[in-house]
């Protein structure tokens, strides 16, 4: 089912230096964006900033709308308060919360997050940190949530014009891509054994990383980003913008290109941006793609039906 990105603004409560979303964005709600959605059947929108939570009347306005599809709200979770963790309960809305160093959050907010039912992190690889560091992470917010872990992936740090000076060393990109063929190799044992081992946690990501079909940036067929005031956007961090919905013939969504991405045989198998400024993550992902197909033929497994 197709999905959608929604950036409601830039605003956060917290400055991390590594930041590759573009401040200074603030939007006026286009209320189109209701139709829009229903028009195109979205599955899942995820909200998206900035810090979301910040604009937490605006996912309301949205949900109460729409409340019979999913929602998603990526956040840093110090913000979070008991009127939300009632909310989240009542519709269901998942909650995804980045770790890092400048995850800020109390005691007592831990222990509400740990109550939202549907409940995720993700974790930014951006070469500071071994992905050993980046498990102790996990293992801390699964101690102070008093709560397991079901899904979880290592995002890449994306380069973008807001932190253009992050670049993917070789010692880098071989601690990248040699954790995540460990694993990725043991998520497949566990499909080819049908029983779940230590990183099988990974398997709903493994999905979306075989089947990414994101390398026309975040518009594509199964998955659109646009902004609050309902303009579509190539990507979600930069401040670029292409049509809006005011310009849409029946909310119907434009498909963006990228030439870069046309020669290229996993053109329609990408985990990567094509709006990055360097081709690290290409080059990180074609690897990891070939790794997972030589496992598969390994194991004996279709790898489009993983």
């Amino acid at each position: 089912m197709p999905s959608l990105k929604l950036r409601v603004g830039s605003k956060c409560n917290q400055n991390c230096k590594f930041c590759h979303s573009h401040k200074g964005d603030e939007y006026v709600f286009n209320p189109k964006i209701i139709p829009f959605i229903k028009y195109n059947d979205f599955d899942n929108v995820t909200y998206g900033g900035g810090e979301p939570l910040v604009y937490w009347d605006i996912i309301k306005l949205i949900v109460e709308s729409i409340p019979d599809i999913h929602y998603t709200i990526v956040t840093n979770g110090s913000l979070f308060n008991e009127e939300m963790l009632e909310y989240c309960t009542k519709y269901n809305i998942r909650i995804y919360i980045s770790l890092t160093d400048y995850t800020n959050i109390s005691d007592y907010t831990y222990t509400l997050i740990g109550k939202v039912p549907q409940l995720g992190t993700a974790k930014l690889y951006d070469g500071t940190k071994t992905f050993q560091e980046l498990d102790k992470l996990v293992e801390n917010f699964k101690l102070k949530t008093g709560r397991d872990i079901n899904s979880y992936w290592y995002n890449l740090m994306h380069t973008t014009c807001n932190n253009p000076s992050m670049v993917y060393t070789d010692e880098m990109k071989k601690h990248y891509i040699d954790n995540m063929k460990e694993r990725l190799k043991d998520t497949l044992y566990s499909k080819k054994i049908g029983y779940p081992t230590k990183w099988s946690c990974m398997s709903q990501d493994l999905h979306t990383f075989l089947v990414g079909n994101r390398i026309q940036g975040c518009n594509t067929y199964n998955h659109t980003t646009i902004s609050l005031d309902g303009r579509f956007m190539p990507c979600s961090y930069i401040a670029e913008y292409g049509a809006s919905i005011e310009d849409l013939y029946n909310y119907d969504i434009p498909k963006l290109k990228s030439e870069k991405c046309y020669d290229c045989n996993l053109v329609y198998k990408c985990h990567s941006c094509y709006k990055t400024l360097n081709n690290d993550q290409c080059e990180i992902y074609n690897e990891l793609y070939s790794y997972v197909e030589k496992i598969c033929n390994e194991y004996n497994l279709d790898i489009d039906k993983l």
